[in-house]
């Protein structure tokens, strides 16, 4: 119960540091982010993102996000990340790029997944 007051300011964060971490410039990221695989840093990112989109959207007392969360989180989160690769096209040593941001919808679709049949397996589990 604790933890559902903090979903919407740990949704907002999460989201404000990747805008942050995503248009940093070059020169300015840790060292370490170049020795990651930058496809796995986009999935992991975003499919994290997904997941506390729904988290966030579910739940809510609000009803608008409650009816259809998932897609709502999903459809967030697939235009937010293209909206992160376009922001970048202005920041030094950084480019948009198209296969960064298919690897953030792959990310998408994986918690999508998830989100399904964690749902699925609830409905389930009443059903019995």
């Amino acid at each position: 119960k604790i933890l559902s007051k903090f979903r919407w300011p740990f949704f907002l964060g999460y989201v404000a540091s990747l805008y942050v971490f995503f248009t940093l410039p070059s020169e300015d990221l840790p060292e370490a982010v170049f020795y990651a695989n930058d496809n796995l840093l986009h999935f992991l990112a975003f499919l994290l993102l997904t997941l506390f989109s729904f988290q966030a959207f579910f739940p809510s007392r609000f009803s608008f996000f409650c009816r259809e969360a998932g897609g709502k989180a999903a459809a967030f989160s697939a235009f937010y990340g293209a909206f992160l690769e376009w922001a970048q096209r202005g920041v030094p040593g950084r480019t948009g790029s198209f296969s960064d941001w298919v690897f953030d919808l792959l990310g998408v679709f994986l918690a999508v997944v998830i989100f399904r049949f964690s749902r699925l397996t609830k409905l389930v589990v009443r059903l019995d």
